[in-house]
This record gives C-alpha cells, sequence and structure tokens, in this order.
C-alpha cells in the first residue's frame, strides 16, 4: 500500500488495486525498533505550521536587528516589509494551528 500524505485532505491511500481513498487519520507505522501510535505521529502539515511560526520569530528578530543597523531608508523599507510579512505568516500560521487542534490533528509533540 502506498500513502500519499496531503495536509488538506488528511492522507491518501492507494490500494493494491490502484484506487484511492481519503482517510482522515494517520497510518499506524511500524520500525524495527518500536510500533508508533497514532499520538506518536507529527503529520508533516503540522510539522510544516510548526516550523512557520519558528521562522517568523527568526524573521522578526531580524529584521528589528536591520532596522536597529541600517544605515539608509532603503534598508528601513526592507526590514518593515519583512516584520509586517512575518506577523502576517504568523497570523494565518497560528489560526491554522487552532483549525488543526479543533480537527483533532495536533498532538502535543508538535
Amino acid at each position: 500500500m502506498k500513502i500519499t500524505t496531503g495536509c488538506k485532505h488528511g492522507m491518501a491511500f492507494e490500494t493494491s488495486k490502484g484506487e484511492r481513498r481519503a482517510d482522515r487519520k494517520p497510518a499506524v507505522m511500524t520500525t524495527g525498533f518500536r510500533h508508533l501510535k497514532e499520538a506518536d505521529i507529527v503529520r508533516p502539515c503540522n510539522a510544516n505550521i510548526q516550523r512557520t511560526l519558528e521562522l517568523v520569530q527568526d524573521m522578526i528578530a531580524l529584521a528589528d536587528k536591520g532596522d536597529m543597523e541600517r544605515e539608509d531608508v532603503g534598508c528601513g523599507i526592507m526590514y518593515g516589509i519583512m516584520r509586517d510579512a512575518a506577523y502576517r505568516l504568523k497570523q494565518i500560521a497560528e489560526k491554522e494551528k487552532e483549525a488543526h487542534i479543533l480537527k483533532g490533528w495536533w498532538n502535543a509533540s508538535c
């Protein structure tokens, strides 16, 4: 069975006959070391949201640092745009995280 991931529709599974079906729960994966449970699996879409939240913090810090150290107006405009974009992305990512929590897709490890 081939597993294709996708955030919007959960995971899509391709059966042996080539048919596709959507499933809202991630697959339970087995490794050679231990059996992973659903609570242990971080959905790729959740990991991406978490990474986005981390990146916006870096963007905000860089914009603040760059703005303090700038020597001309052009750099001030650039860092202002960066800061605005970071706060907008942060707002969107937090809304997506909340939506995933309400759907039961978000686990504590994120």
